[in-house]
């Protein structure tokens, strides 16, 4: 709370004295670009006691937000999908870009946000979790908020049983068990909360990019080398039905330190994806790792924020806490990706 309101503080004086906009146009001559990592794009709750998961933790931004953020970068920024940035990078002509991103593969990503994205003429990739466009059940997390969401609504589907959300997140492939075990994913509608194969077919038909985010959305740092291996690999093919032809990026689920080693990075390129981005704050340059992009993340802000996010002046703290995060507390709030 205390670290939100400094934050305030200081991207309001850097926006009222014009500094945000020096160093933007700085960055952008230098070819520093940005990437927005996005989740859901919602109406904003009525009653926060009973609000959906995705608030909660962070990961939703109302569709007026949205839009008053979109308009105010396409008039900076060419907005690009990570590929166009990647393809612009490799012939050294990425100044002036911005990428956007959505995780998870919320229905309203289609619904609300593309539309939005096509009035301004902005793009943007879309990472899809595996198990969801397979059809086979949701991710462990998935399940958690949905069971969540449903307990809060009072629709049953409690969540108050002997783990917490940090705790499934952080058990790996016993997550699948432990999630079936304690809500019964039969019991819930899922598929209509997220983007089903033929509506990620229209996305990508439409000029959007489509990446893989997992096939279970588990933590890689749960996982040894070939178990990852192997939830890579499902979930590139389950992206590869959909978008032959091309080799997809990656999005690391819960992609901050130390979920990001050079032997996960490494993985992910003998898997055969084309990049990976991680939940990492910071701007990425001409030297930047592809298979270690630094993400800013989006959220229910006032404009002036965001826009100081974009400068980069706020990662290296961010960076720095989010490492005492893992040393001192183990992951507390893992909701990034």
């Amino acid at each position: 709370m205390l670290i939100g309101k400094l934050e305030r503080m200081i991207a309001r004086l850097a926006w009222s004295t014009g500094l945000t906009s020096l160093v933007i146009a700085w960055n952008r001559s230098r070819g520093k670009t940005p990437i927005l990592m996005y989740h859901s794009v919602r109406p904003r709750p009525v009653d926060w006691k009973t609000a959906p998961m995705v608030w909660q933790t962070g990961m939703a931004v109302s569709p007026e937000t949205f839009e008053g953020q979109i308009a105010e970068f396409t008039k900076r920024y060419r907005c690009v999908s990570v590929r166009e940035y990647i393809d612009a990078l490799s012939k050294g002509s990425a100044k002036g870009l911005l990428a956007i991103t959505f995780d998870d593969g919320y229905i309203d990503n289609l619904e609300t946000a593309a539309p939005i994205l096509r009035r301004y003429g902005a793009n943007a990739t879309f990472f899809l979790i595996g198990c969801h466009l397979e059809g086979e059940r949701p991710a462990p997390v998935a399940l958690y908020n949905m069971a969540h969401d449903e307990s809060s609504m009072g629709r049953g589907g409690s969540p108050k049983v002997a783990f917490s959300r940090k705790a499934l997140v952080l058990a790996g492939e016993e997550a699948l068990g432990l999630s079936s075990a304690a809500y019964g994913f039969e019991m819930l509608d899922w598929r209509p909360h997220y983007i089903s194969p033929e509506e990620a077919v229209g996305l990508d038909a439409a000029g959007f990019e489509i990446g893989a985010h997992g096939y279970y959305h588990l933590i890689a740092s749960a996982l040894d080398v070939e178990r990852f291996k192997s939830d890579l690999l499902r979930s590139k093919k389950s992206v590869d039905k959909l978008i032959r032809g091309l080799k997809p990026g990656f999005a690391f689920p819960y992609g901050t330190p130390p979920v990001i080693t050079g032997e996960k990075t490494r993985a992910v390129r003998e898997c055969g994806f084309s990049y990976a981005v991680t939940s990492i704050e910071g701007l990425n340059g001409a030297d930047a790792d592809r298979f270690a992009l630094r993400r800013i993340s989006a959220d229910e802000v006032p404009l002036y924020v965001t826009m100081f996010r974009l400068t980069g002046l706020r990662a290296g703290s961010k960076r720095f806490f989010q490492r005492l995060k893992w040393k001192y507390e183990k992951p507390g709030a893992l909701h990034a990706g």
